[in-house]
């Protein structure tokens, strides 16, 4: 990957300073700020992704106990009684 700005090496105006410059750059991995390549940590994505998936698991665990708690208050309204490995 070359770090290199729009036409800077350029072959009709070529300047050996720069291009020396830009090697010592890339081979002590000190590259100013304009050419440097954003470097996004991996650890940090795969933790967001799982709090994601922590939250939805929640949220459906949530929702499951919601919706078992309303059929089981339909049933005693009714009369009906079941247990809860029949629900």
């Amino acid at each position: 990957m070359r770090f290199v700005r729009d036409g800077e090496f350029c072959e009709h105006h070529r300047n050996p300073w720069k291009e020396y410059q830009y090697f010592l750059w890339v081979k002590n991995e000190t590259l100013p700020l304009p050419y440097r390549r954003v470097q996004t940590n991996g650890t940090i994505i795969v933790i967001i992704l799982l709090l994601v998936l922590l939250v939805c698991i929640c949220a459906l665990l949530v929702w499951q106990h919601r919706r078992l708690r309303r059929i089981e208050r339909y049933l005693t309204s009714t009369g009906q009684q079941l247990s809860r490995s029949e629900l």
